[in-house]
């Protein structure tokens, strides 16, 4: 059936343009058939976005607690950088 979604994915309609109604009626319960089953898979997908966005919030929480911790230290390394400096120059 994935050959079918691919079709029905790039508006290929088999029948189409032909006066088949028993051709018509076979692609459109096909087609009812793929929408029924990606409708059913809906929950399950949302599901598992619902979990990764879950999963990359937490991570996202880390990094940025990581950040801010860099961040601090960069400033402690310049306030120290800044400090010696001015000791040098005084006894220069």
């Amino acid at each position: 059936m994935a050959a079918h979604d691919d079709d029905i994915n790039r508006g290929i309609r088999p029948g189409r343009g032909s006066e088949d109604p028993a051709g018509q009626v076979a692609y459109l319960e096909q087609e009812i058939a793929v929408l029924r089953r990606k409708l059913a898979d809906s929950p399950r997908h949302t599901r598992i976005l619902e979990e990764r966005i879950v999963e990359l919030q937490t991570n996202l929480a880390g990094v940025s607690a990581q950040n801010e911790r860099l961040a601090n230290t960069l400033r402690e390394a310049r306030d120290q950088i800044i400090a010696l400096k001015e000791e040098v120059d005084r006894l220069a």
